[in-house]
């Protein structure tokens, strides 16, 4: 891992990443994945694969009290670009 490394990363993600916080993310990305490594090495032959850990299941959130949404114009409001009562953004992949 190296600075070339985040900054290609940055650029695939489309982030600006200042020179000052390469070096601090090049550290944290090579910890990273010592971390991973040191869990490969983990034999797991015997258990169970899962999505989730917990142990619960069909857990909702009661609803305390009446709640009300915003209206399309509320929720639009602020917003830069509008179609059809709809956000507009940009896309978040570049077509290369």
């Amino acid at each position: 891992m190296d600075k070339s490394v985040v900054s290609h990363l940055g650029s695939l993600l489309m982030l600006r990443i200042e020179e000052d916080e390469r070096e601090t993310l090049v550290d944290k990305f090579a910890d990273t994945i010592n971390k991973i490594a040191t869990i490969e090495e983990l034999t797991t032959k015997q258990i169970s694969p899962t999505y989730q850990v917990t142990g619960l299941t069909n857990i909702f959130q009661e609803a305390t009290s009446p709640t009300s949404s915003l209206t399309v114009k509320e929720a639009l409001q602020n917003a830069n670009h509008v179609d059809r009562g709809l956000f507009l953004h940009e896309g978040a992949y570049r077509n290369e």
